[in-house]
């Protein structure tokens, strides 16, 4: 039956009892009596003295116990019964807890209070919350696992899902004491589950980069800030070489920038050459104050991508050859190994089984061709975006090609622009087709259900827009948040370029709302803990007992006790005088 305190700071006023001792000397009745000889009263109060130093009274005995049983009743002293509590906790991990407040880093603050915890825990679990919740610690009484996760815990994320984090942790260890560390507010399901929230945001300031994007050979960038003040801010821009992404590059773009404040600017830059070749970093010269160094940087890029036409064709090798980092070839013959391709571009060569990758594919001429209007299309798609289809006509006689696709079963196609007879025109569908009984990987297809050379979408500005939009889809993969988990399963916590399995990544934070460092309100009373509304679970509530009221009862008795012994003490000496 453990016996703990839920506010032990204000034992602290037990070191009032000394100071009430000290009044007891100073307060002492001096009492008027008539002697025969003065010098007889002085030298008989002398032996008393060196005879008894200290006397204690019932009324000092009493004043002792008043603040005792006060400063008791204040440090909330409970005991729990069927041993120490159980604890999950969770930490927020996203890039804002690597900010430097006046008080120090937010990551170290929240480790220092959850070490904290420990000392009055029973089993206790850690909980990743990152852009996926993850178990750091499994519950466990071992204080030095526990302590050893909670000190190697990084931070990085581009966002924490507080909300997953909760319901894993509710789950991890049923009716344990939840207690989240996080500069942000708690989530909605945190009232539910009972959550202590521990707020250990204060007041970093910072700029950085939100947005960093390359079009058209121009860069775009926004910066924000949350200083209260304007700022002028330097930015660069510089090119990478990819065999070398650790070297500071050549700097095409040197700006400085006004940032509103507690606002954003967002500027464009033109750039000389193909932006849409190599990779290039946005860098903020910071000031000293800037509380958060990982949206100083941010890279964008992409990687050249090879791309096979089988057979060849001059339309479909037009619309590619137009698309800058890509490199087209035409062979007569369909390899068996397609490994060095990015892309692969299928007329009328179908195969029936597909390996893991991403395929365009159109069906042969048909020698009888039915021709339509496209009379739809869905404009919300990203592979649709500036496509127009207006009067487009195609050949529709191949409409069970999207059906004859596969092989070994039916796909589930999601049409993407319909003829006037709602057969589909333009369809995608990505799968997970199956080799030698295991997973080939996944198979990403967008299809054509007419021949390039049967329809006049080609002689138009959507066909090319069009192939511009798949290929770019398929080339999106090499921008990841931080936080992301490459193929070794290490996450990217810092911006920079980044090599898995050949394939170059870039990492950046970009989050406005991580770069504005929003810190959650807590109250006036504990600026550390905010604990929610929502009540404690039965188990937990029958697990511990209060007895501060107790306490603060008997302290009113000893005060009452206290003032009644006072009172006789006057009532006697007016007596005897």
């Amino acid at each position: 039956m453990p016996l703990g305190f839920a506010a032990p700071a204000f034992l602290w006023a037990l070191l009032g009892i000394p100071i009430v001792i000290a009044l007891h000397f100073v307060r002492k009745r001096r009492q008027q009596r008539e002697v025969s000889a003065s010098f007889l009263w002085r030298e008989a109060k002398l032996i008393a003295q060196r005879r008894r130093r200290f006397s204690l009274s019932w009324l000092l005995a009493a004043q002792i116990a008043f603040v005792a049983l006060a400063a008791l009743a204040l440090a909330r002293p409970f005991w729990t019964l069927g041993g120490l509590p159980a604890r999950v906790i969770i930490m927020d991990a996203s890039a804002s807890m690597t900010a430097r407040d006046s008080d120090g880093i937010r990551l170290d603050k929240a480790v220092g209070e959850a070490v904290n915890l420990l000392g009055r825990s029973g089993n206790v679990a850690v909980v990743r919350a990152g852009l996926d919740a993850s178990v750091l610690q499994a519950s466990t009484t071992n204080r030095g696992d526990v302590r050893e996760a909670l000190e190697q815990l990084e931070a990085g994320d581009a966002q924490a899902n507080l909300s997953r984090a909760v319901d894993l942790a509710t789950s991890l260890v049923p009716d344990a004491d939840i207690h989240l560390f996080s500069d942000a507010s708690a989530p909605a399901n945190a009232a539910a589950s009972g959550v202590t929230m521990h707020n250990v945001g204060l007041d970093a300031q910072n700029l950085g980069i939100s947005a960093f994007d390359l079009r058209y050979q121009q860069a775009f960038v926004s910066v924000v800030s949350n200083n209260p003040r304007p700022q002028e801010v330097v930015l660069e821009i510089a090119q990478l070489d990819s065999n070398q992404p650790d070297e500071p590059g050549q700097v095409l773009v040197s700006s400085s920038l006004l940032v509103p404040a507690s606002g954003q600017t967002n500027v464009a830059f033109p750039l000389a050459g193909d932006t849409e070749q190599g990779f290039y970093r946005a860098s903020l010269r910071a000031p000293e104050w800037d509380g958060l160094e990982l949206d100083n940087s941010a890279y964008a890029g992409s990687r050249s991508l090879n791309v096979l036409v089988q057979p060849r064709s001059t339309t479909v090798e037009r619309a590619l050859q137009a698309i800058p980092n890509v490199n087209v070839r035409s062979l007569r013959r369909l390899p068996v190994n397609l490994d060095p391709y990015d892309v692969v571009v299928l007329i009328g060569n179908t195969p029936e089984q597909f390996t893991a990758g991403k395929y365009i594919l159109f069906p042969d001429a048909e020698a009888d061709p039915v021709y339509e209007t496209v009379a739809d299309w869905d404009r919300s798609d990203p592979l649709m975006r500036f496509v127009d289809l207006s009067g487009v006509v195609v050949a529709t006689s191949q409409a069970a090609f999207l059906a004859d696709i596969g092989g070994a079963g039916e796909l589930d196609w999601q049409p993407l622009a319909e003829s006037q007879s709602l057969m589909p025109v333009v369809a995608r569908a990505t799968t997970e087709f199956i080799t030698f009984d295991e997973p080939a990987g996944a198979v990403e297809l967008v299809a054509f259900s007419f021949h390039p050379t049967q329809n006049d979408m080609v002689r138009r500005v959507a066909f090319p827009i069009l192939i511009t939009n798949i290929i770019e889809q398929y080339r999106s993969e090499t921008r990841v948040p931080l936080g992301t988990q490459l193929t070794d399963r290490t996450p990217v916590l810092s911006p920079g370029l980044y090599d898995d399995a050949g394939i170059l990544y870039t990492a950046s934070l970009l989050s406005a709302s991580e770069s504005r460092l929003l810190v959650a309100e807590v109250s006036a009373e504990a600026n550390t803990v905010t604990e929610t509304s929502a009540q404690p679970s039965l188990a937990r509530d029958q697990r511990r007992r209060n007895f501060a009221y107790g306490f603060i009862v008997v302290a009113l008795v000893v005060l009452a006790l206290e003032w009644f012994l006072w009172s006789q003490g006057r009532s006697g000496v007016s007596a005897s005088a």
